[in-house]
């Protein structure tokens, strides 16, 4: 299962191919084997590329999911012919940290604490921070070292119970960013977004590349409309929200959000 032509995709980079080729060969076996298989956790862009390389293969029997329903980071599962997918079967341990409300702990901290016990980030699912409860995602294999080695997220004392604590739920919030842009191409929104020049912004979205709604682009000049979700790596992920009107040097004045 490979295809040839994937440009229906975007733009991809060798990075994205090579994920999409292993995407095909866990279909392959999963057939081959009559066994369900699964991805480590994907960001959004990689759960867009996955799902669509499987359905332009006419594949179907396959579901995201990553603990709870609204979650971000998801694993892919793909269940063998005439197998009905199953979120249970789904490799992932959820745990929640408790802590003294009064300690502020941030999603970084917990992410920095798990890193440093040289946990790959594809095995870390969500982290969902609330007061005095966060709660984290896993893959299976990296349930035991968590829960023995980590005692404290900075130098802030913690304890970990296994499960999903629903209560730690909350709204996503934002940072926004007002300001003036000469128009909405990419580069200009990039350059605000970031508060760099407008000749950095654009070096960086050809030498990165940034996700619009999930799809590369390396173009500068590229117009992005309201409503649009990018991100840039390293940098975080944003949301051009609107336009609020025009000045009288006919500038054109936006809104973005940053995702905290």
């Amino acid at each position: 299962m490979h295809k040839d032509n994937l440009s229906f995709l975007g733009e991809l980079s060798d990075e994205d191919r090579l994920f999409i080729n292993r995407i095909f060969d866990l279909a392959r076996y999963a057939n081959e084997k009559y066994m369900p298989r699964f991805s480590h956790f994907l960001d959004e862009r990689q759960r867009y590329l996955a799902e669509n390389a499987l359905l332009s293969e006419c594949a179907d029997n396959f579901i995201f999911f990553g603990g709870y329903d609204a979650a971000k980071r998801v694993m892919l599962g793909v269940f063998p012919e005439y197998t009905e997918p199953d979120r249970a079967s789904f490799p992932i341990s959820p745990i929640t940290f408790t802590y003294r409300t009064q300690d502020r702990l941030s999603h970084r901290d917990f992410l920095g604490s798990l890193m440093a016990l040289d946990i790959k980030r594809d095995t870390v699912g969500d982290i969902i921070v609330s007061e005095g409860k966060t709660c984290v995602f896993l893959d299976n294999k990296m349930h035991f070292t968590v829960v023995n080695e980590i005692t404290k997220v900075g130098r802030v004392g913690v304890r970990i119970t296994d499960g999903f604590d629903e209560s730690v739920m909350s709204e996503q919030s934002f940072t926004q960013i007002k300001g003036t842009v000469s128009q909405s191409r990419l580069d200009c929104i990039i350059s605000l977004a970031l508060g760099v020049s407008r000749e950095k912004a654009a070096a960086l979205i050809k030498n990165t590349g940034v996700n619009i709604d999930y799809r590369l682009v390396t173009s500068p000049s590229v117009q992005i409309d309201e409503g649009a979700v990018f991100s840039i790596r390293g940098y975080g992920k944003y949301k051009f929200d609107r336009i609020c009107g025009f000045t009288r040097k006919n500038r054109v004045t936006v809104i973005i959000n940053k995702y905290d």
